[in-house]
């Protein structure tokens, strides 16, 4: 008895087993309440919101044109989307950093060049292949280590690396395409299982071998950890320069793979094959597919998800019969649109988690 006033308390009669029913009930309830939660980011989610507009796309160019929905059709934009796709990868894993890569274009039609001379002057496959990787290789050590152990900005970096690669692209070919390579090195190019074109395998393979080593290994989550905030994961014990640097290698590598898969596609080592072009069309599939610029967020599966967006949409133009040079005003329209998107994105989650924090201030927050 507290002021004169009798403590009152509720009884309400249960038989034995109900508190354990109602234990079970309430965890049923938190279980449904973090379904719903984990249901409603997921709406929020940039993927989300580019597959229904990829779902709306192909269900508008099936009914604009006949051709589209051809198996023959999909076999191509597939084909067409290793080019782009495989790089990609790469540059997914260094956008998640929170850094750039703007050499991918100039790897490309490197390793193409490299393989084609070495062809024409040595004549072995195994050496031009192996020449051709290691100049990828070569070229993301460069990158990495720069960026990783130096601590240059990526964006100079990189297109320092873009600027080299490219010269001596045009001082080894001086210029000149080179035809009729072995088809030891363009099979990734030609070769097909069933109608499917190897380089498209090699895409949808290291698309799913990306996605486990980012989703489901230690160095992934490094990767992710990085990009979120990376003094935290220094302060962790994360080696923030071993991953970053790992992640440049492995974006040169991949941007080489991709290299070979252009000179097998047009049997042919052209200077003009990558460049620029292919550095936008990776860059905007990985945007495009849900990967914050700012990093720590996003993944392989919307940059696939991107590189299809990309493909369906130049393949779509050409059915069209639209002038080609729409392509580039409506890829620009697209990579703007995915940036306002993740910004906003972006703005709405620390809105979000800064009136948590406020709320969970005020829950802990002592009665005066």
């Amino acid at each position: 008895m507290e002021g004169g006033q009798p403590a009152m308390q509720a009884r309400v009669p249960h038989a034995p087993g109900a508190a354990s029913g109602y234990a079970d009930g309430g965890e049923l309830l938190s279980g449904l309440g973090a379904l719903g939660k984990r249901y409603a980011q997921r709406r929020r989610s940039p993927l989300v919101a580019i597959t229904v507009a990829l779902v709306l796309l192909v269900v508008g160019l099936s009914y604009a044109t006949s051709s589209f929905m051809s198996l023959q059709n999909w076999r191509d934009i597939l084909n067409q989307g290793s080019v782009i796709g495989v790089p990609a990868i790469g540059g997914t894993g260094v956008i998640l950093l929170g850094e750039i890569d703007l050499s991918t274009g100039a790897v490309v039609g490197l390793t193409g060049m490299a393989a084609g001379v070495l062809l024409e002057h040595v004549h072995s496959a195994v050496l031009a292949l192996v020449i051709a990787l290691a100049t990828g290789l070569v070229i993301g050590v460069f990158n990495g280590f720069a960026v990783a152990y130096l601590r240059l900005n990526s964006f100079i970096v990189t297109l320092s690396a873009f600027y080299m690669a490219s010269g001596l692209l045009l001082y080894i070919s001086q210029g000149n395409t080179l035809t009729d390579l072995s088809g030891s090195v363009t099979w990734l190019g030609s070769a097909s299982v069933d109608g499917f074109a190897a380089g498209t395998i090699m895409m949808l393979v290291f698309f799913l071998l990306g996605s486990v080593v980012l989703r489901r290994t230690v160095f992934g989550r490094h990767v992710y950890a990085i990009g979120g905030n990376r003094e935290a994961a220094r302060l962790s014990g994360i080696p923030v320069p071993l991953v970053i640097f790992t992640t440049f290698v492995v974006a040169g590598l991949l941007s080489a793979a991709g290299g070979l898969i252009v000179a097998g596609q047009i049997d042919a080592a052209a200077p003009t094959a990558g460049g620029s072009q292919v550095v936008l069309e990776v860059i905007a599939a990985v945007i495009i597919g849900g990967t914050s610029l700012s990093g720590g967020r996003g993944g392989l599966v919307g940059t696939l998800v991107g590189v299809l967006f990309i493909e369906i949409i130049n393949d779509g133009l050409t059915l069209l019969n639209v002038s080609p040079f729409l392509v580039e005003l409506v890829e620009g329209a697209l990579i703007f649109g995915a940036i306002v998107v993740d910004l906003w994105y972006g703005r709405r989650r620390r809105r979000r988690r800064a009136l948590a924090a406020a709320s969970g201030s005020d829950l802990a927050a002592p009665a005066l």
